[in-house]
């Protein structure tokens, strides 16, 4: 920057400083940010003077906003269609433009009025969080079509103005003409960036050509940049001053040669230099300028010197690079992640194309301009592309292009004759010449499959088919053949004289049919109409000639020596079975068809239903073992019964060709010269390719069995003719088939869907790569695994292109059988799913898709088919008629039907949204059809609530006012009414006042759970200010943190507390020394402000940075949430029980929920730990309501009668953390249903934002539910588009909640509150970071956290705060923290040391010295010191392959003792463990401060003595506690007399006996 001193900005006679301008730009950003304006939001700007212009233009890139300059004069209807095309959160305009403003629909800032406010708000804000591919402007041309320029962009091209112009900090630029003109926006930015100063007119004063003259001279400018309708009148003017050196302006479009009789006449007379820019309009930002000196002819087609050399390619129609002299379309490089036009992905993808050169990702801008380099390096323009190629001006050196096929050139030697027949063939084109390009006359990948198998036929040599994509002419391929060896020998005949070996598929089937030997998974189906006069008996025979014809349906399957072996049978009279019957039984029989077994061992391998009705075809419905079939197969089988039926009922003989062999030949072939030893580079290549590959997640219904439930359904699927045709010529652009392209779109649905981007799917091959195999039936089919490594900022097109290599790929190694290839990676055997894939896709075209039923049938194949082969597989098969249709079959036992029907209708969105747009990214391709998206953006959070005005101390207080004598307070004994609570609390709000306390002031309150503790919270309220509550049970360091973070002036505590916070340097209100001075205050309220706004209390949570950080909520946030709860929560008049720190916001519920409502609040103060917590609520209960933390409901499940249970209150509200469904149902069995609700919400949303009533058993943790009133949840993807039903997604928070963010963290704040896309102008959404998905009835599911921030038993803990106070401690250089769960709820922390350089760490030390540091929750359970701690590729620590953590503390030794074993048995039942030794510890082993209190009680029950939970921690190991509880019989029993010990023997042989 500038000196501070110098001047930036002159307008009349007003001059602003640099430092006045780097401040006030803050101070707007700041204002901005409080309006909810940040990082995604758009701010339109109407400014009235320059030095509006130049402040706001600022302070909105610093509150990482974007721009929008607004066209002066526009009519009223064109300004609304700007503001609502680029979303305009808010619109600041000057002060005579307001009324016009105000029109738009949007809201509205006069900056004139609003500077007063801006002027209070702090500047040392600094600049906001962004990159350079943010927004900065949305500019518009003549249209209404906005493109988005981001920062990157922008500072590029102001740093090249500098260098073009010679711009330098002596410079003075007058700017001219409308102020909202965009093309003064990065002239402007070039200028202050290089420290000149800008010169406007003032605001009254006109703008005409010879004013700016004028004024230039009065200031001694040195540029002018001056907008081009104004050149024409400075063109007329002599009188220029000696000043000036250049007049800069601009012309939106790409055409020069309108302004050529303009600029001959300006540079006649003007006696400067002079720049004009051109492009704006087109691409957001001048592309190129032209230089004029004085006297210079102009030029009608010269766009001159590209602003940026690098950003300039011209290209011909095929995407190659014109050289100097050549025609091509201008194309403008943009970063990876340009945003293209505003709401517009059409033509965003249209515009904006893969650039060929450029990085990985980039792309490039087709302008549509015909232009050319020149040898001066300018460019030339000749108009546009989309016009007639006639009516253009081209110059006579520009060469056509031919895009025809190249000269005929017939083949020359005899391989060049295979390979241009097999073309002609297969492409079905005449004279294929010998330099013809295979994908030029219409081929593709697939076709190069069949044509390796030709070439194999023709010259009995091999050609890999990656190579035949690699050499596409006839020549090429022909220098292939003649470099190639003998291809592997043909399949022969072999004898049947013993048994034989089966394929390595069959193997596998057989093993997994013995197995399951009734299962349906293994199961092909053929459905065949036949016209009704045909007979039962012709069908028969048609079945047992198909029967002759192919081996594999006569072989049974024995086992010799503990390998299978086939031996084939003569044929015999097929199972037929016919049955008269009306449409609606067939259901049943088609279904009881397929669930009949086969008796591989007799070879009954197949069996067929003749279904026949009056009147209508007749249905023959075949099932086959998949051991003797396969796909293939099927329309083999389809084929050859329609020619034997027909030939049969007609009288002749069938017409069908011999099988040259059989099966049982290919899978003796198969052994020999295809077995592990011959495909070693094959499988080497598999090895290589799924190196790492990780199951597919997908989001389940139902939580995965342990062992894989077979059970299946279909849903079926559609994608139209229309639709169908653009896929395939989707793919044709790309050289892939359509499998590659419907493969693209499966794969980036299903990484939506599991948010993992490292897709692999499992796919079906013929496996006939043996042209004698066509016409064999069996089982051939292979399976391959397709890696799609995709990436979200990937376009559609680029995916295409990477999975139709892997494809190609794959498919050119599909010799090695899948059950080899589990041999040799052995993946890790996991009984819950399938190796190496858990999804499936598999497409057929028409000639490989028999059997399956046409339309009649095709409700008979969905539901009676119910067997799923993977988690979830895609079945299409192309029609006659071009239409793709299939099924997605699923397992039912992970997935409910409605999941799956919207995961087909996702994934015909998301196709037709990759044909429309196949440059947008993977990760915004739309795939929410509209009546989805309203429901998840509109319907789910339709929670709009009208509650009365007032806060919460205004209700308590109308609350006294209402039943003063009812019962506030109940704390033991004592009982405090509501007359007196609101007097004591007006007593200390009166001298917390005279302290200082006011609107937004914060006050610590430090004290115990007691009725004091209430009395200054709600004193702190009544004197209008917020508290900071503090915990004396927490560390003296963390309390004194969060006193010297919170700037709290004020501390309320006791004497007794003092001790604790003693580096707190404010002002102390000790409520036990100061008793009587408050006695003396007026026992009436002070007057305080009404704004809702104003905050009611600063709470601290964990912080990532290692520090916790303090979160703001609002009175109107907070009231919000506690007049929910007392209208649902408050039933009955128990009140509700405080047990638990205030220094949460979780039990504020308790407290204020009742005070509101006329009810008691218990205080439970006497709790020393909550071993005593049970009888305690039972003691004070029952209640209205309770709210706790699933972790005390186990700790009551254990202290509590079932009796005493459901007898604790009227609802029981669940928060903190998830919710096990283990839990749930035992309190929902004791509760019954209506009592129990899970609620859940940050602190950063005001205590709650959703609620799940718990009415019925759950299979899985307890969803989130849904929103409370006025609250909005949103589950959004990575760029914050809105996911489908189902997905995994980011849950963003809307709503009155809303905290005000936090607490000196603007930064922090912007990144967490971020603006509400779908809410009001100014509207904020809270991003969670916690990973959810919405369920079919609009329901939250929690999946887990998006950082390393998790709940361990109600609180929340950023694991970075317990590893920054590790690697904090001496001897510590490295430290990771993770989160065990031993059994279902049972979470701990575990800590990873590493050991500095040369050092020992002693983690049994780390561990005590950070207790003194920590509470309690946040200490980890178990450490372990290892040498280095494991990191991803990408540098990152990669948690999951930390080792795991003996939690023993050392080598097993077992119980001696009596009481030894009872305490290990307990800790075995309580931790999971199997045993338990007596030097194990109770902490390292898992256990944490919930787990031993429950240990404890079931110590005191087993023992029958008041055993304390310090002594638990004091005892950590088996036989030191095992030691202490024999210490504390033995102390029990000398303190007893002679009598007690009498009784006390006779107790014990009662029970003895």
């Amino acid at each position: 920057m500038q000196s501070p001193s110098a001047v930036a900005v002159i307008e009349g006679s007003r001059r602003i400083s640099y430092g006045e301008l780097e401040a006030d730009a803050r101070r707007m950003a700041n204002f901005l940010r409080g309006r909810g304006i940040g990082a995604g939001s758009t701010v339109g700007l109407y400014p009235a003077s320059g030095a509006q212009l130049v402040v706001s233009l600022l302070g909105i890139g610093k509150s990482g906003a974007a721009l929008v300059l607004l066209p002066r004069d526009t009519p009223a209807d064109r300004l609304d269609r700007i503001v609502r095309d680029a979303r305009v959160d808010v619109l600041l305009t000057g002060g005579t433009d307001i009324a016009a403003a105000e029109n738009s629909g949007v809201d509205v800032l006069c900056l004139d009025t609003a500077w007063e406010k801006i002027a209070l708000c702090p500047d040392d804000a600094g600049e906001a969080p962004g990159c350079d591919d943010a927004p900065a402007f949305v500019g518009y041309g003549a249209g209404d079509v906005g493109l988005v320029v981001d920062r990157g962009t922008l500072a590029d091209y102001a740093s090249s103005l500098v260098g073009h112009h010679g711009l330098a900090d002596s410079d003075r630029v007058v700017y001219g003409g409308n102020l909202d003109e965009a093309a003064c926006y990065g002239t402007l930015l070039a200028a202050l960036v290089n420290g000149a100063t800008a010169v406007f007119p003032a605001p009254e004063a006109g703008a005409d050509g010879p004013g700016l003259l004028g004024l230039a001279a009065d200031h001694q400018a040195t540029v002018l940049a001056a907008p081009r309708e104004l050149l024409g009148e400075l063109a007329d003017h002599s009188a220029w001053p000696a000043s000036l050196r250049l007049v800069m302006s601009s012309e939106p479009e790409l055409d020069p040669g309108a302004d050529a009789e303009l600029l001959g006449r300006l540079s006649a007379r003007a006696p400067v230099s002079l720049t004009i820019a051109y492009g704006q309009g087109e691409c957001g930002l001048p592309i190129a300028t032209v230089l004029h000196e004085p006297h210079q002819a102009a030029e009608t087609s010269t766009l001159g010197h590209p602003v940026d050399e690098n950003r300039i390619v011209v290209l011909d129609e095929l995407g190659e690079p014109m050289p100097v002299g050549l025609p091509g379309e201008l194309h403008l490089a943009v970063p990876p992640a340009a945003h293209g036009w505003r709401g517009r992905p059409g033509l965003t993808a249209e515009r904006f194309v893969p650039d060929p050169y450029g990085e990985p990702g980039s792309r490039i801008h087709r302008t549509g301009a015909l232009v050319r380099w020149r040898n001066d390096g300018t460019l030339e323009y000749y108009g546009r592309i989309e016009t007639d190629t006639e009516d253009l001006e081209l110059p006579d050196s520009l060469l056509l292009l031919d895009s025809e096929r190249p000269p005929y050139v017939a083949p020359r030697t005899p391989e060049e004759r295979v390979v241009a027949e097999a073309w002609s063939e297969l492409l079905e084109v005449d004279d294929v010449g010998a330099t013809d390009d295979f994908f030029q006359l219409g081929g593709y990948s697939l076709l190069l499959a069949q044509l390796t198998k030709r070439i194999r036929a023709a010259t009995g040599k091999e050609v890999a088919l990656a190579d035949l994509y690699q050499a596409v002419t006839v020549e090429r391929q022909a220098e292939l053949i003649r470099a190639a060896g003998q291809g592997t020998p043909p399949i022969a005949v072999v004898p049947r004289d013993e048994p034989l070996p089966l394929s390595f598929g069959q193997r596998r089937v057989w093993l997994l049919s013995t197995m399951h030997p009734d299962s349906a998974e293994w199961i092909v189906p053929l459905f065949l109409r036949l016209p009704s006069d045909i007979t039962a008996d012709t069908v028969r025979r048609a079945l047992l000639t198909l029967a002759v014809r192919h081996e594999s349906l006569r072989t049974r399957y024995i086992s010799r020596a503990d390998e299978p072996m086939q031996i084939i049978e003569e044929a015999r009279p097929v199972d037929l079975r016919v049955v008269d019957c009306p449409p609606h039984d067939l259901d049943a029989m088609v279904h009881e068809q397929f669930e009949a077994g086969f008796d591989l061992a007799s070879g009954e391998v197949w069996r067929a239903l003749l279904a026949r009705e009056d009147g209508r075809e007749q249905l023959l419905f075949i099932t086959v073992h998949h051991i003797a079939c396969d796909g293939w197969s099927a329309t083999v089988l389809e084929r050859e019964l329609r020619e034997l039926c027909t030939a049969y009922h007609s009288g002749r003989e069938p017409e069908l060709a011999e099988p040259d062999i059989q099966y049982a030949d290919y899978a003796v072939w198969q052994r020999e010269f295809r077995d592990k030893d011959s495909l070693g580079e094959q499988i080497e290549f598999w090895r290589e390719e799924l190196r790492g590959a990780a199951p597919v997640e997908l989001p389940t219904d139902r939580p995965r069995p342990a062992e894989r439930d077979p059970r299946g359904a279909l849903v079926p699927i559609r994608i139209p003719v229309p639709l169908a045709e653009q896929v395939i010529a989707l793919g044709r652009r790309h050289e892939a088939s359509p499998f590659m392209t419907l493969l693209t779109a499966f794969s980036a649905l299903l990484a939506r869907y599991s948010g993992q981007w490292d897709v692999s799917v499992g796919v079906p091959v013929a496996g006939r790569n043996q042209p004698e195999t066509e016409p064999v039936v069996g089982f051939f089919i292979n399976s391959l695994v397709m890696r799609c490594r995709l990436d979200p900022d990937l376009s559609f097109s680029q995916a295409l292109d990477r999975v139709r290599d892997t494809s190609l790929a794959a498919f050119a190694r599909q010799q090695v059988s899948f059950e080899h290839l589990v041999e040799e990676l052995r993946p890790d055997r996991d009984l819950s799913r399938t190796p190496l894939y858990q999804v499936a896709f598999n497409f057929n075209d028409a000639q490989v898709s028999g059997g399956l039923p046409g339309d009649t049938d095709y409700d008979l194949l969905v539901g009676s088919r119910q067997v799923s082969k993977t988690d979830l597989t895609l079945y299409l098969r192309t029609e006659d008629d071009g239409e793709l249709v299939g099924v997605v079959e699923y397992a039912t036992s992970l997935f409910e039907r409605g999941t799956v029907e919207r995961f087909a209708r996702h994934f015909v969105q998301l196709l037709t949204a990759a044909v429309d747009t196949s440059e947008s990214r993977l990760s915004t391709l739309d795939i929410v059809p509209a009546q989805e998206l309203g429901d998840v953006t509109e319907r789910w959070n339709a929670t709009r609530t009208e509650w009365d005005a007032g806060s919460v101390i205004d209700l308590f207080e109308a609350q006294a006012d209402k039943t003063p004598d009812a019962v506030a307070l109940v704390a033991g004994p004592a009982r405090v009414t509501y007359r007196d609570l609101d007097r004591e609390a007006n007593r200390i709000a009166h001298r917390l006042r005279a302290l200082g306390a006011g609107p937004d002031t914060l006050v610590g309150v430090c004290l115990h759970r007691g009725p004091d503790l209430v009395r200054s919270l709600l004193g702190v309220w009544k004197a209008g200010a917020a508290y900071v509550p503090i915990d004396p049970a927490n560390p003296a360091e963390r309390l004194g943190h969060v006193l010297a973070d919170s700037g709290a002036s004020i501390l309320v505590s006791t004497s007794e507390l003092t001790g604790l916070t003693e580096s707190f340097a404010g002002t102390r209100l000790l409520v036990d020394q100061e008793a009587e001075r408050l006695a003396e205050q007026p026992d009436g309220p002070p007057p305080r402000s009404a704004d809702p706004e104003h905050l009611a209390y600063v709470i601290y949570t964990s912080g990532s940075t290692g520090k916790p950080k303090g979160v703001m909520v609002t009175q109107h946030g907070l009231a919000n949430h506690l007049r929910w709860a007392a209208r649902d929560l408050v039933v009955g008049e128990g009140g509700a029980p405080l047990f638990s720190s205030i220094a949460f916001d979780l039990p504020a519920t308790n407290v204020y929920a009742p005070l509101i409502s006329g009810r008691p609040v218990h205080l439970l103060s006497d709790l020393d730990d909550l071993t005593g917590l049970g009888q305690a609520l039972v003691a004070s209960g029952p209640y209205s309501f309770i709210k706790l933390t699933p972790g005390h409901l186990d700790l009551l499940s254990h202290q509590l009668t079932p009796e005493q249970a459901a007898g604790l209150a009227n609802v029981v509200l669940v928060a903190g953390e998830a919710l096990p469904a283990r839990t749930a149902n035992h309190w929902l069995e004791l509760l019954g249903p209506e009592r129990l609700i899970n609620e859940y919400g940050p602190t950063e949303t005001s205590i709650g934002t959703t609620i799940h009533p718990v009415d019925e058993e759950q299979t899985a943790t307890v969803p989130l539910g849904r929103p409370l009133p006025n609250m909005t949840t949103h589950v959004l993807d990575d760029t914050a588009r809105p996911v489908p039903t189902g997905v995994i997604g980011e849950l963003y928070i809307g709503g009155d909640g809303l905290a005000r963010g936090y607490l000196d963290r603007p930064g922090l704040t912007a990144d967490r509150f971020v603006p509400n896309p779908f809410g009001t102008p100014g509207a904020r959404l809270y991003r969670t970071g916690d990973l959810v998905r919405r369920l079919a009835d609009g329901s939250i599911a929690f999946l887990g956290r998006a950082d390393n921030q998790v709940k361990i038993r109600g609180y929340r803990i950023e694991l970075g705060e317990i590893e920054a106070a590790l690697t904090a401690e001496p001897g510590v250089q490295g430290a990771a923290v993770v989160v065990q769960e031993e059994q279902e709820g049972e979470k701990s922390l575990v800590a990873y040391l590493v050991a500095a350089d040369g050092q020992e760490t002693d983690a049994d030390a780390v561990r005590e010295r950070i207790s003194a540091a920590l509470p309690d929750y946040m200490v980890p359970s178990a450490f372990a010191v290892v040498d280095a701690l494991p990191l991803t590729p990408n540098g990152k620590l990669d948690r999951s392959a930390l080792p795991s953590v003996e939690r023993s503390a050392g080598r097993y030794q077992a119980p001696g003792t009596q009481v030894e074993e009872i305490i290990a048995g307990i800790w075995s039942e309580i931790l999971g463990r199997e045993r338990v030794g007596v030097e194990d510890s109770f902490f390292e082993l898992g256990g944490h401060s919930i787990l031993a209190i429950r240990m404890t009680s079931t110590l005191q029950d087993e023992f029958g003595i008041d055993l304390s939970l310090r002594t638990v921690f004091e005892h950590p190991t088996v036989r030191s506690l095992a030691q202490a509880v024999e210490d504390h019989i033995r102390a029990e029993i000398e303190q007893m007399s002679e009598e007690e010990l009498l009784e006390h023997d006779v107790q014990a042989a009662d029970q003895s006996a």
